[in-house]
């Protein structure tokens, strides 16, 4: 059947009939598009507001903590230098004040620690010579293996570490005379107790080793 012009049809699209239907999608409805046009341009973006940092809370410190704080801050320094006072280079300078402490016969708390750990640290002379003999052999072990890596390493071998030249037993009475005895006999003037059982023991040891060595 063929279609009869109609010139009143004129003003539709030449489109096909599928275009016309794509073309009619996309094309924004006449309402939306209308409301668009008359909307207002949108207000800028508030600025963030800067952060306000949370106040800092300080709690006061108890009178008891503050002191244990405090006693603990004089225990560490208190053991740090008794431990730097076993150091045998402060050694001289110590029997010094010492030997004023024993002549005035009074001594500081902290002087007194102070000894009993520098003369525990040397003890082992006035132990049982069995005993004695056990700690000088793996002292001078210790020694001479520490010699031989400074010699390996070029570098000056450290006092009584020489194997080739040192006498163990000459050693050993420059030790109990110059370091042990001096240290050990003051302590035996504050404790009795030492000067009956230990000072003979550490002169006993003495006489072996001189005897040894002569």
């Amino acid at each position: 059947m063929a279609l009869t012009a109609r010139p009143e049809l004129d003003w539709l699209s030449p489109l096909p009939a599928a275009e016309q239907v794509r073309s009619a999608r996309r094309a924004p409805a006449p309402a939306a598009a209308a409301a668009a046009a008359h909307l207002l341009p949108l207000a800028p973006a508030a600025a963030p507001r800067p952060a306000v940092p949370a106040p800092t809370v300080r709690l006061a410190q108890p009178s008891c903590v503050r002191a244990a704080l405090s006693a603990q801050a004089e225990l560490r320094k208190a053991m740090i230098e008794l431990v730097l006072a076993t150091d045998v280079t402060t050694h001289i300078p110590f029997m010094k004040r010492f030997a004023e402490d024993v002549a005035a016969k009074q001594m500081s708390a902290m002087q007194a620690m102070t000894v009993v750990l520098k003369a525990s640290d040397i003890s082992n002379p006035t132990r049982p010579l069995p005993i004695y003999a056990a700690w000088v052999e793996g002292i001078m072990r210790e020694f001479f293996a520490q010699g031989d890596a400074e010699k390996a390493l070029g570098l000056p071998v450290s006092m009584n570490c020489d194997r080739e030249s040192v006498n163990v037993n000459k050693c050993q009475v420059g030790f109990i005379s110059f370091i042990v005895a001096p240290i050990w006999k003051g302590v035996a003037e504050f404790l009795p107790e030492v000067k009956q059982q230990l000072l003979p023991v550490l002169q006993a040891n003495l006489e072996h080793y001189q005897g040894l060595a002569s």
